[in-house]
């Protein structure tokens, strides 16, 4: 993960903490993409389920994104 901002990998070690956590129940995943420290503006973020099930959301005009009905389980 070189390169890349802290809160990014705070972001990214909370999501898998989540995803592990669960046990066949669902969740939203929501949270904000920056880029030198700015807000991307535009662009989709997917996870991709331990089934092989891809969920997507797209990024806002302020960064944010949600991802909604997300399976918990292994990433």
């Amino acid at each position: 993960m070189t390169g890349r901002p802290p809160r990014t990998r705070a972001a990214v070690i909370a999501f898998v903490a989540v995803l592990a956590a669960g046990c066949g129940s669902t969740t939203t995943v929501s949270g904000t993409v920056t880029y030198k420290g700015a807000p991307l503006s535009g662009g989709s973020v997917t996870l991709v389920s331990g089934d092989g099930v891809a969920h997507s959301g797209a990024i806002q005009p302020n960064g944010t994104y949600t991802i909604p009905d997300v399976p918990t389980g292994p990433v």
